[in-house]
Formats: C-alpha cells, structure tokens, sequence
C-alpha cells in the first residue's frame, strides 16, 4: 500500500468542525447580503466562495471564485481557486491555472508548492520536484 499524497491526504480528511461550518455558514450569509448591494466587490466573492468550500458547496463556490477572478484576479484568489480544483480532481486543470499565476507572480512560492503537488499526484515526479525545488530557492 502506497502512502497518500499530500492532496489525497486533503480530499479525504474531513474539512471543517461543526464550529468551522457554523462559521462557514454565517459568512456566507454576511457575504450574499453584501453582495445583493455590491455585485461587484472580488473580495465579497472570494470570501464566499472560500466559505462555500469549507462547506464543500464546489460548484457554487467554483462559480463564486471565477467571478471574483474576473472583477480582480489576484495570486491569493487564484491560488484558492486552484485548491478548490485539486481538491474536486481536476489537477490539470489547476497546474494551468497556477502555471498562468505564475506569470504574474514568479517569486509566490506557494504558486509552486501547489503546483509541486499537483504534478505529483499526476505522476509528473520530475516536474513536481523542480516546482518544490524552485519553491526553495
């Protein structure tokens, strides 16, 4: 029997409390309130969508990270969106996404930790380990 990756290790560990749902569930009552009146806040929909998947709420909190995305990505947004993706198996999906981040961001050593992860649990071991290696440099 293999030991679990990291990720794996993530996917299928419980995720939150009941104390963290709770809290969960009150910010996204806060958040949909605020955003009745501000659709456009990113950080009201970030922070949705960051609750939404406490709750494992993934397709709406999906939904709730693209459109903070789009009204201002930031490497912060995209990184949670990112984990969201790994988290739900979509990993290639997520290493295009971080490669992308990447970009704009090339000293986020979380962006290559995410990513160091991502190509190892799609069995790219050579690109998983220059992503942790650029991590420390």
């Amino acid at each position: 029997m293999s030991t679990p990756s990291h990720i794996q290790l993530a996917i299928h560990t419980p995720l939150a409390t009941v104390q963290q749902k709770a809290a969960a569930s009150a910010a996204i009552a806060r958040c949909r309130k605020a955003l009745a009146n501000r659709p456009d806040v990113a950080s009201l929909h970030d922070e949705l969508a960051t609750n939404l998947a406490i709750l494992e709420q993934y397709q709406e909190a999906e939904a709730a990270f693209l459109r903070a995305i789009e009204l201002a990505p930031t490497s912060g947004t995209i990184c949670a969106y990112g984990e969201l993706l790994a988290k739900t198996n979509r990993h290639t999906e997520a290493i295009d996404l971080w490669q992308k981040a990447l970009i704009d961001d090339s000293d986020n050593r979380a962006i290559y930790n995410y990513l160091g992860l991502a190509y190892q649990e799609t069995g790219q071991l050579d690109l998983a380990l220059a992503a942790h290696r650029q991590m420390l440099r």
